[in-house]
């Protein structure tokens, strides 16, 4: 099964702060990004699939300024 991350796990990973996964959720940025319960405050989790996207953006984004 895929690993999941907390937001605070998530914005440790990617080096950003807590409210920019926040902003990347509800700007569409982590697609698959799910609350646990459909209540307000409820927890998210974020699938790794998600995170490894942005992490592969920022390589080719770091390889384009090198060229």
């Amino acid at each position: 099964m895929p690993e999941e991350l907390t937001v605070t796990q998530t914005a440790q990973r990617l080096k950003v702060a807590i409210p920019t996964i926040h902003d990347w959720i509800r700007e569409g940025i982590l697609p698959t990004a799910y609350q646990l319960r459909p209540v307000k405050n409820s927890p998210w989790r974020i699938p790794e699939g998600d995170i490894i996207a942005i992490e592969e953006q920022r390589r080719s984004q770091q390889h384009n300024k090198a060229e």
